[in-house]
């Protein structure tokens, strides 16, 4: 499926009308501002990446309020979403922590309310993909999904029965943390062991050494590298074993790779978490491990999941028969 197909399907499934399914969603990273603006015939009409280095609170404000103007130009959108790399409060009004971004414990959502003069939903970048994914991606129709999304670090994302997994504090499926190996090595999260040690980009390049970077280790692994074609496979072993760590207590039916280190690798990693999930799966008897793929929606994944939340609270919150102005 294309992007420019995802909101057509995603207001059909949600009993919105097309004039309603105006929308703007964004995703914002340590290094990247993607924009989608979603029109009323329910199609992403304008969508744009844009490099960004805001490293404090105000230059981030400033980077999203220029980014949502510019999509006015085209068409008015009367939501906004906001995929964050980094945790949220319970609510979805603060970011907890954005050490990227440079800044934590911020009233992102009200800020930018205030600024934008307009409902806006915040939620996390991995949760947004993983329900863009489960809606219109590549796991449209599973019961339980789960999403790992490979990049600096490891992020995830978990829809069960069309919600999205958010846990007590709204800290649920920080699946970069599962602890995966036993060697010891320390995690910036205080806990020892964590997958993001193991399979994430930056724990590719530390593995390789000599200064390369996991996009070294991918070009070696293409051209044949036996160390470096160790290495992936051993990060998909890893990633399957946190699979085989959540199996007994979620029992996804779909596990899928997103992010630019699963994209670029797919061909070495997917294997490797294929073969581990056979192997361990533990429910053999019941029937076959969970489907493996991976993710559909592109780089676009956090930004048309975070249009579709703002679309989802702006369904339960107006009143019947308000059309594309609410």
């Amino acid at each position: 499926m294309t992007a420019s197909s995802v909101v057509h399907r995603a207001t059909a499934t949600r009993g919105m009308t097309p004039d309603t399914a105006l929308a703007i969603g964004l995703d914002l990273g340590g290094t990247k501002l993607a924009t989608v603006l979603i029109g009323p015939d329910g199609r992403i009409r304008h969508r744009h990446h844009r490099e960004h280095h805001a490293r404090d609170y105000p230059a981030v404000l400033d980077a999203i309020t220029g980014a949502v103007r510019e999509c006015d130009t085209l068409g008015y959108a009367p939501v906004v979403g906001l995929a964050v790399a980094g945790p949220l409060d319970r609510d979805r009004e603060r970011v907890l922590a954005a050490l990227n971004l440079g800044f934590a414990d911020r009233p992102l959502r009200a800020d930018l309310r205030e600024r934008l003069g307009r409902p806006v939903v915040l939620e996390n970048d991995a949760n947004a993909a993983a329900l863009a994914e489960h809606r219109v991606g590549a796991g449209a129709g599973a019961r339980c999904l789960v999403l790992l999304t490979l990049g600096t670090g490891i992020g995830g994302g978990i829809v069960v029965d069309g919600q999205v997994l958010r846990g007590a504090a709204g800290a649920a499926a920080e699946l970069g943390h599962l602890p995966v190996g036993t060697d010891g090595a320390g995690c910036g999260c205080g806990a020892t062991g964590c997958l993001e040690l193991y399979a994430s980009g930056t724990a590719l390049g530390r593995l390789a050494g000599a200064g390369r970077t996991s996009r070294d280790v991918v070009a070696a692994a293409d051209r044949g590298d036996p160390t470096a074609r160790r290495l992936l496979a051993e990060a998909g072993e890893r990633l399957g074993a946190a699979v085989l760590m959540l199996a007994p207590a979620i029992d996804p039916d779909v596990v899928m790779l997103g992010g630019g280190l699963a994209h670029a690798a797919a061909g070495h990693l997917l294997p490797a978490l294929r073969d581990r999930l056979t192997v361990g799966w533990p429910f053999r008897a019941r029937r076959a491990p969970a489907r493996v793929c991976l993710a559909g929606c592109g780089v676009d994944a956090g930004a048309i999941g975070a249009a579709l939340c703002a679309m989802d609270e702006a369904a339960e919150t107006m009143p019947a028969g308000v059309g594309a102005g609410f």
